[in-house]
């Protein structure tokens, strides 16, 4: 493992978390270990709580759409991106079908 100050190189991380193991914290989003739920049982109450329907339809719609952006958002945003724009255009990309949702 390389010294921690040689982490914030340019494009020095990602090689690193290419090679086996990764540190498992989710940056690629495939670095990733157990599901907490299976670690710690609070974790797993919580999900089945969560997991509780709504009382109406447009409700759950957006929870349901909610869940989807938080999805998309610790998948894409673990990403490297060259630049700004294409930072803006994955998290536009993520958030539309929510922000589609709320208007209604």
């Amino acid at each position: 493992m390389p010294s921690p100050s040689s982490f914030a190189k340019p494009g020095r991380w990602g090689q690193i978390q290419e090679k086996d193991p990764p540190i498992l914290y989710f940056h690629p989003a495939s670095a990733t270990g157990l599901p907490l739920c299976t670690l710690y049982e609070v974790f797993c109450q919580f999900q089945c709580e969560t997991s509780v329907l709504l009382p109406n339809d447009l409700a759950m719609a957006k929870v349901v759409a909610a869940q989807i952006a938080a999805f998309r958002l610790c998948l894409k945003m673990a990403d490297e991106f060259e630049n700004e724009n294409e930072y803006e255009e994955a998290f536009d990309s993520c958030m539309a079908d929510l922000l589609e949702k709320m208007e209604k």
